[in-house]
């Protein structure tokens, strides 16, 4: 090869490697000005999602004229535990909501809780004992007004 190509082909690999370096340099270099970093915007908290939250209780004692006592255990939106005893039920169903419980005609219903932020993470929970040894007690979830839990009891029917 000729001296003249060995100058020539020198001088082309020397130039692509002073782009490489530059091009390196240009990306990696500590000029903090061109360099673009990614940065989460973490000042701002986000609210937890709510729901709205009924906890309501039905209850009958068949024939009799006398309205069902409960005592009541549930959740509240903090997480917390609370409680009611004996409890009488005295209100219309209907007049809390409308469910399809057999006989409905027969039950009271009582809405025990109501929150409207009730974190979507947070454990709910109710449980109704019945203070009578007859009767039949049901415990409703209701979540954005849509029944998602019911657990019903049933004593002895007088």
């Amino acid at each position: 090869m000729k001296k003249e190509n060995r100058i020539i082909y020198a001088s082309i690999i020397l130039f692509v490697f002073i782009l490489f370096i530059g091009f390196s340099l240009s990306c990696n270099g500590k000029n903090e000005e061109s360099k673009t970093t990614y940065k989460e915007n973490v000042t701002a908290t986000k609210e937890p999602l709510t729901v709205d939250v009924k906890y309501i209780v039905f209850g009958t004692t068949s024939n009799d004229v006398i309205n069902p006592v409960v005592s009541v255990t549930y959740t509240n939106s903090q997480g917390g535990t609370e409680q009611i005893s004996n409890l009488e039920l005295k209100e219309n169903p209907n007049d809390i909501m409308v469910y399809k419980l057999k006989d409905i005609k027969d039950f009271k219903a009582t809405l025990i809780a109501g929150y409207k932020d009730f974190p979507i993470d947070e454990f709910m929970y109710i449980s109704a004992q019945n203070q009578k040894d007859y009767g039949a007690i049901a415990v409703f979830i209701v979540i954005e007004n849509t029944l998602q839990k019911m657990s019903i009891s049933k004593g002895l029917i007088q």
